[in-house]
Formats: structure tokens, sequence, C-alpha cells
């Protein structure tokens, strides 16, 4: 389940409109997305949500803490 007991760089204290996800072997922005948003399509909000930790080609490793941003931060992702 998402939790917000870590914290991360470029975080604002006090900021809660996040979970964070350890990423898996398997994982892919799309079942990240699919877990927490019920489908694949919001993938790129993740990706927009972490693009300073997130290398080209949209590549992600196991172990990697990523932001996931909740409905109500989602204004703030442009062209998403």
């Amino acid at each position: 389940m998402p939790t917000n007991r870590e914290t991360l760089p470029n975080i604002l204290p006090d900021y809660s409109n996040y979970w964070l996800h350890r990423v898996n072997e398997f994982d892919t922005l799309k079942t990240i997305a699919l877990k927490y948003f019920q489908t694949e399509e919001y993938w790129k909000k993740i990706y927009k949500s972490n693009m300073d930790r997130i290398a080209n080609n949209y590549i992600i490793k196991a172990g990697l803490i990523l932001r996931i941003p909740r409905e109500e931060e989602w204004s703030n992702l442009t062209n998403c």
C-alpha cells in the first residue's frame, strides 16, 4: 500500500499530495499507474512527478522510490 513515511528530496515540508512507491523488479510506469489509478492512462503523471529521478527512455530500476501524485495534485502536472 502507498506510504508517506519516507522522505524524498525536492518535496516541501508538510507536503502530502503524494504517495511513495518503491519500484519492484518488474514494475513499469504503466503497471504502477494501474495499481494506484486502476488505469495505465496516468503513467505520464507519475513520470512528470519524478522526472528528476527517472532516466532517459522512462527506465525505472528496482529499489527506486517514486512519488505518486494524488488527484488533488494533478492540476499542477500540465500536459499529461
